[in-house]
């Protein structure tokens, strides 16, 4: 057991795994709003932040800008309260996901210095391998077959785009990769994809089986819509606002899946074992800790 108090709050059943590990790595754990928390759970944010050094908010920090994400009993929180709250109690660091860009002015207006955690490259990386593996998930719940020998066609190849196509290969799926940079191409096509530009993108996804577009931008738009089979199962990772219209697709009858915080929903002990090491890491290195092994 070490001396430093950790607040842990709001959120989903990550943050629930993060409170196991960080008792078991000897933190002092306080939470509050947690789904599915049932340990050391305060009755108030304030009790929860008392005493506390660190606290980690959840990914993300808030649905719209303005109530923390939480899951209890009449707990609307309201961020700026929230911050204010932290302030006061003397909070020495504070850490949360996915900012969106008001919070960051809320906090920079108030003086409060979040880490976000989820841009971290690290975070980034392990997560995108979460996100990965649960849109396959997805597609082998979707499709009455199995995945060996279809027609698929990932948009983007960042991050997830790749860990995604470098298993769907592996599972004997036929893959080919659309992106807007050449590079991206470059490496898709050294790695043992098939290519196409956005520009052509019509003759990938007219013969798909299932299209996962992990690209943060309108790229399944009524046009290229028209073209997809009725049958081929669309799966869309990139965040609000999509990259799918999804209203013409619902028109033309396509099935779309918004697949939106998979580590959280797929794989939400792993996840959070990604972020409890980094955000330990940065107390860890604040209050010069040293971690038994």
């Amino acid at each position: 057991m070490n001396s430093i108090k950790i607040a842990v709050l709001g959120g989903d059943l990550r943050q629930s795994y993060i409170i196991t590990e960080l008792i078991a790595l000897g933190y002092s754990v306080s939470a509050y709003g947690i789904k599915g928390n049932t340990q050391n759970e305060c009755a108030s944010i304030s009790e929860a932040l008392d005493g506390a050094d660190a606290v980690i908010l959840p990914y993300p920090i808030s649905p719209d800008g303005v109530f923390l994400n939480a899951v209890c009993e009449d707990c609307n929180v309201r961020l700026d309260e929230l911050f204010s709250e932290i302030k006061k109690k003397g909070v020495r660091l504070t850490f949360g996901g996915g900012l969106k860009s008001s919070v960051n002015e809320l906090a920079e207006k108030m003086e409060l210095n979040v880490t976000d955690y989820g841009r971290i490259e690290a975070v980034m990386i392990k997560n995108a391998l979460c996100t990965a593996e649960g849109a396959i998930e997805i597609a082998m719940r979707e499709l009455p077959t199995n995945l060996h020998g279809l027609a698929t066609t990932v948009i983007g190849y960042g991050r997830i785009g790749r860990l995604l196509c470098h298993r769907l290969k592996a599972l004997g799926c036929d893959v080919c990769v659309a992106a807007r940079r050449s590079e991206a191409l470059a490496a898709a096509e050294t790695e043992g994809m098939r290519v196409t530009s956005l520009k052509a993108l019509g003759s990938s996804i007219k013969k798909a089986d299932i299209i996962f577009n992990t690209a943060p931008s309108l790229v399944l738009d009524k046009h290229a819509l028209a073209v997809i089979s009725a049958d081929c199962l669309i799966i869309d990772l990139a965040s609000a606002p999509g990259g799918v219209d999804f209203s013409e697709a619902e028109r033309l009858g396509l099935k779309v899946i918004w697949a939106l915080s998979l580590p959280g929903k797929y794989a939400p002990k792993s996840a959070a074992s990604i972020i409890c090491d980094e955000v330990t890491s940065h107390i860890e290195n604040a209050f010069h800790l040293t971690r038994n092994l």
